[in-house]
């Protein structure tokens, strides 16, 4: 949450949120647009730490798999947000 607060400031007005195959941008959105990515990796963090908790009474394999995977996401989210801040 610091680093997209303190850099959410030096985004320009609008900023490409989605391309298309050719690598054109098709979506755009505004500065405050980059709060969506921290918000879902957050959720999705959430919402697989609940699910793994349930799930490793069955089977534990399954739930470190579903920790490891929201790791990857955050990973993931990490490179998304530092290639639209930066």
């Amino acid at each position: 949450a610091a680093v997209v607060s303190s850099r959410t400031d030096a985004l320009p007005a609008w900023i490409a949120i989605h391309y298309d195959a050719a690598g054109s941008p098709d979506r755009w959105g505004t500065a405050s647009t980059v709060w969506r990515l921290p918000l879902l990796t957050a959720m999705l963090t959430l919402a697989s730490v609940v699910a793994s908790i349930f799930i490793s009474r069955r089977d534990p394999f399954a739930a470190r798999f579903l920790i490891a995977g929201s790791l990857l996401v955050h990973v993931l989210a990490w490179i998304g947000l530092i290639a639209i801040l930066w």
